[in-house]
């Protein structure tokens, strides 16, 4: 049995019920106050007034100096933070609660379980029984079912943020049901004015960076048109974001019914691309937010039961106040059912009596507990004289095995000199060696470099004289971080690198190499992990300069999927020269030089990295793990396809 000290213990009279019992004494003078007929006089209300409309009855009852909303605040918490904060046994606890905002009460989600809990949801996708292609008045009331697919509002958003001290957590699932999360320190948007511009930062997870692209711009739905994009991005995506021009992600966009690629779909770029995910879930805490540590777990067990009497109690409250608010019944029947809940606070003050007797009985037990430990305080002090006693033997025991340790010491001096001599003698041995390999690995890699005459110039080129038969020119070629490939239009025209590690053979020697179109491409890609693919194209060529030449591939087959499709049909473009389809010029933004399209599915000529980094910049193939990932050595080769 686990106990408490005498300063641990605790009286279980609560101030919560002295609270509870004084906001019902405040409601019951709240409503006597709305029967006055000077309160209905403006209004000219008769005794028929809680059977108007619901709008008109707020009105009286917040004219009467905010009392009824001074109530409503203190009964209805702010959000799902401020409930698990009163009530720490809803911890847990998923599901639908009710929160007042700026005075107006909403039905939110709260996720109790995740990260210690107090999660507020304020966008919800579970299928695809709602419709988010809706209007800006739609978004900016919210719209939807809590429990399956919401949003809970722009002005309610704004409201919940617009201290600056909310964090938000975006979770994701696709529909081979992997998970991934993106958790942002810092969340907010501004009011309807400022058409609820957004101020996102401080990632981390394990989705990417998806918001980052959004930062600082507005919402756009498909009637008001906010963003940086040509054309309305939420018509254009079948949504409505922050849309910048226009997305790394579109969350409420059209749900598919199954993994579809499309970017009008609800995807988050950084994590599956364009690839529609299955359920998505954006929820806001207070960025202080702490688990509140446990005294003991007696302690704990005595708060979370009256915190859970003292919830039950204020969701009576909360009732009343609502029934009053919405007309649903008369002044008599809210009176009577004052009277219930005044009985049920009763009924709490004499559990309280009875829970302070047992309080009583248990520092009794204390005191017992006490007393025994003194009687045993004699017996405890003959166990520590044994122990010094025992103690004493093992320092003189220390003491020999100290001499001991000596004689050996003394011994390992005497041989330092020759190990020394013989260290340095394999010292010596081992840079022979190392001189030799240095030299052996230079022979083995001019074994492979070759002279070619391309357009009557000679030309140094690697071949490759084992893969599938042999007999590859290699125009492309990447082992190390060695060789600088973002380079100009002039540059890339002639060729540059040393073909034995890295090099570009030149555009111009592409062109003359494949002109009468009878040559096959193969690439071959090699991961930081050691994970090997390899894409083969029966058909590659280029155009000449005067094209800037265009690319012209296909006939795939291999294991690292098709990432060249996208650029057949499209010009060179270097960073000095664009002649890519996208706004900017994709080589300065992908930091390389390609056949870009707006922008790229692989940038093998992108900067170097020196780990599986993930970004568009890098060296990549994104169809072969679905995502832009770093690679750590790539070949492009060419040969006669018969």
């Amino acid at each position: 049995m686990k106990v408490l000290n005498e300063s641990q213990s605790v009286s279980v009279k609560s101030p919560q019920i002295e609270e509870l019992k004084y906001l019902i004494n405040e409601m019951n003078v709240t409503l006597q106050k709305c029967s006055v007929n000077s309160l209905l006089e403006p209004y000219k209300y008769t005794e028929d007034a809680l059977e108007r409309s619901v709008n008109e009855t707020l009105q009286a009852f917040w004219r009467n100096k905010n009392e009824s909303s001074w109530i409503l605040s203190k009964v209805l918490p702010k959000d799902c933070w401020d409930i698990l904060q009163k009530y720490p046994n809803l911890e847990g606890r998923n599901g639908v609660y009710k929160i007042s905002v700026a005075y107006e009460v909403k039905s939110v989600y709260c996720d109790m379980r995740t990260d210690g809990g107090g999660w507020t949801v304020i966008q919800r996708r579970q299928d695809n029984s709602t419709d988010f292609y809706r209007t800006w008045s739609e978004y900016k009331e919210g719209f939807g079912d809590p429990s399956t697919n919401y949003w809970i509002g722009n002005d309610a958003i704004y409201e919940l943020t617009k201290n600056k001290d909310q964090g938000l957590r975006v979770e994701l699932q696709s529909f081979d049901d992997d998970e991934a999360y993106a958790q942002y320190t810092t969340f907010n948007v501004g009011d309807r004015y400022n058409k609820y511009v957004l101020a996102v930062s401080g990632y981390s997870g394990t989705a990417g960076d998806s918001m980052d692209y959004h930062n600082g711009y507005k919402f756009t739905t498909k009637d008001k048109d906010n963003d940086k994009g040509s054309e309305n991005c939420a018509t254009q995506y079948l949504g409505a974001w922050w849309y910048n021009a226009c997305h790394h992600t579109n969350l409420n966009g059209l749900y598919a019914q199954s993994p579809a690629s499309g970017y009008q779909y609800p995807v988050w770029r950084k994590w599956r691309e364009k690839e529609a995910l299955k359920q998505t879930q954006m929820m806001i805490r207070h960025k202080n937010y702490t688990v509140s540590g446990k005294a003991s777990n007696v302690l704990r067990d005595i708060l979370n039961q009256e915190s859970l009497v003292r919830f039950s109690m204020v969701q009576k409250i909360q009732n009343l106040v609502m029934d009053a608010i919405d007309n649903k019944n008369d002044k008599q029947i809210i009176l009577t059912k004052l009277s219930e809940v005044t009985k049920d606070l009763r009924a709490l003050e004499n559990r309280n009596q009875i829970m302070e007797e047992e309080n009583v009985k248990f520092k009794e037990e204390l005191k017992v507990i006490y007393n025994t430990v003194n009687d045993n305080k004699n017996q405890t002090k003959e166990e520590i004289q044994d122990l010094k006693a025992r103690n004493l033997i093992m320092e003189e025991e220390n003491v020999k095995l100290k001499e001991e340790l000596k004689v050996v010491h003394n011994t390992v001096n005497d041989n330092k000199n020759e190990t020394k001599e013989e260290i340095q003698d394999l010292k010596t041995r081992n840079q022979k060696m190392e001189e030799e390999n240095v030299k052996l690995k230079e022979e083995l890699r001019l074994v492979y470099v070759y002279t070619i005459k391309v357009n009557s110039k000679e030309k140094l080129v690697y071949c490759d004289m084992s893969t599938d038969g042999g007999g590859w020119t290699a125009i492309q070629r990447r082992q190390d971080g060695s060789t600088d490939f973002y380079r100009t239009w002039s540059e890339y025209k002639q060729g540059f690198g040393d073909p034995s590690k890295n090099y570009w053979i030149g555009n111009d020697a592409i062109f003359e190499l494949t002109k009468n179109k009878d040559q096959e491409l193969r690439v071959e890609l090699l991961r930081f992990n050691g994970d090997e693919a390899y894409a083969q194209f029966s058909t590659f060529y280029v155009g000449d300069k005067y094209h800037n030449y265009v690319l012209t591939v296909s006939g795939y087959s291999g294991t690292a999927g098709d990432s060249l499709k996208y650029h057949s049909g499209y010009k060179f473009s270097t960073k000095d020269q664009d002649n890519d389809s996208n706004s900017g010029n994709c080589a300065v933004l992908a930091h390389g030089a390609w056949w870009y399209n707006s922008c790229h599915h692989s940038n093998l000529n992108g900067l170097y990295a020196m780990s599986a980094v993930t970004g568009d910049k890098y060296p990549t193939w994104r169809h072969w793990k679905g995502r832009h990932e770093a690679l750590k050595q790539t070949v492009m080769m060419i040969r006669h396809k018969n």
